[in-house]
């Protein structure tokens, strides 16, 4: 079966503007991505951007399989889903490209990931067929035990259920996304309109704790930039 990589960097973050080109633990954080996925090496790369110092990066690693799409201006909006940006490349990619059986979309937010992870996903990929697999970790906080909602000035768990735990020991299994590995089918993902990932048939590949942080601001950075280097580097 052959896969197409994807990474999809927008430019115009809001919580931290820059961060797919910013320093991270020595190079540009969009870069951990990229070399991870050339060394996998299962196929062909393709950077979708509408940033031009992602392009720039990108320039670095013509002769690697790698490839440049830029992201049309209505597909780099705050509000466009994730998975129609990913819809567009993927269909542009085959085009150009050739076919491909199925999309593994890498996140340059979260380069807490080895080659390892992507070969074992990629193995329960195309041995159990589902339409979509992702990554999570272990949930820190429980909506059971120790997550919080404020409802008229009462003060309840974020489950609001009877049934409160009140050893975390007793609470069910809950996971944190943390958008490190995406895969998904190709012929769902060109033909269903659903802007999530999670379908009546979605496998989840728990990783390691020290994947768990997806930056979205100054905060996950450092926290991650940290993780990254003890564990990764």
């Amino acid at each position: 079966m052959q896969p197409l990589i994807t990474i999809c960097a927008r430019k115009g973050s809001k919580g931290l503007p820059g961060k797919n080109t910013r320093d991270f633990n020595g190079r540009p954080l969009i870069e951990w991505t990229i070399e991870t996925a050339i060394e996998w090496g299962v196929g062909p790369i393709v950077i979708s951007s509408d940033d031009e110092a992602v392009q720039e990066i990108f320039s670095d690693y013509m002769n690697c399989d790698v490839h440049f799409d830029e992201r049309p201006e209505h597909l780099a909006l705050d509000d466009t889903p994730k998975l129609e940006a990913l819809r567009y490349v993927a269909q542009k990619s085959q085009s150009v490209l050739g076919n491909f059986d199925y999309v593994v979309d890498l996140d340059p937010t979260n380069p807490c990931r080895t080659v390892a992870d992507l070969e074992f996903c990629r193995g329960i990929f195309e041995k159990e067929a589902p339409k979509t697999l992702i990554s999570a970790t272990k949930a820190r906080k429980n909506p059971w035990f120790n997550q919080l909602r404020r409802f008229n000035n009462t003060i309840t768990t974020a489950a609001n259920s009877e049934q409160i735990a009140t050893r975390r020991q007793d609470t069910k299994p809950i996971y944190d996304a943390n958008a490190a590995i995406y895969f998904y089918d190709m012929a769902w993902l060109l033909n269903d309109s659903r802007s999530s990932p999670l379908t009546n048939y979605t496998k989840m590949y728990v990783m390691e704790d020290q994947s768990f942080c997806d930056i979205d601001t100054e905060i996950d950075f450092k926290v991650a930039e940290f993780l990254h280097r003890e564990y990764y580097v």
